[in-house]
């Protein structure tokens, strides 16, 4: 898959494989096909996942989003620092047919909000440590409807390691369309993805 920053801003980056193949699900559930299961998939300083893991998790954080009616096309932002966690959030949203949204920890709130803003998230997936940012601005972001909260233990938090145990990792991904988004990327200084034309996001995947 190749796709590029148009005018050096945002990335919209589209499943364009075959129709009804989702791209995550062909990359987990292909590697455990291929055997793949026991060799390592992910790694962060001294941890490391396995493909199963990763599939595992993935499939279970799909799962979630679902019973929360995150479904296809739906903006699910992941405001966290680079973690297996975070990782295994973006692949499992776009496992469930959603649409990942990474957002750096740098980034001020105000553009935060605005980035949430643009995109349509309906869900926020959250390092604890950085879980008061997101609602010093959720007021300002009417379609956030749901945070999950890396390690949350505040009362009427939703916990990600509790959702996520408590989900099945037994459903597939999410069957897409080719032109359907995978995730949406903003470089450092980018509010708005209104200028991005579809036909400059990438090719299909060969």
């Amino acid at each position: 898959m190749l796709a590029r920053f148009p005018d050096g801003n945002i990335l919209i980056y589209r499943q364009m494989a075959l129709v009804t193949e989702n791209i995550v699900g062909k990359l987990l559930d292909g590697a455990l096909e291929r055997g793949w299961g026991d060799r390592i998939a992910l790694s962060q300083g001294d941890r490391h996942w396995t493909y199963a893991e990763v599939r595992d998790t993935s499939a279970r954080v799909a799962t979630a989003l679902k019973t929360l009616r995150v479904g296809r096309g739906d903006r699910v932002a992941v405001f966290s620092r680079d973690t297996l966690e975070a990782a295994t959030a973006i692949l499992g949203t776009i496992y469930a047919g959603a649409v990942a949204v990474p957002v750096t920890e740098l980034g001020r709130p105000n553009d935060i909000r605005d980035r949430l803003l643009d995109c349509g998230a309906v869900a926020a997936i959250v390092d604890a440590d950085l879980e008061s940012i997101l609602e010093s601005i959720r007021s300002e972001v009417p379609d956030l409807r749901e945070v999950i909260v890396f390690g949350g233990s505040n009362p009427g938090q939703r916990d990600f390691r509790s959702l996520i145990r408590g989900a099945s990792p037994s459903a597939g991904p999410t069957d897409v369309e080719a032109d359907d988004p995978a995730f949406i990327l903003y470089s450092a200084g980018a509010r708005t993805a209104s200028n991005i034309p579809e036909s400059d996001v990438g090719q299909r995947l060969r």
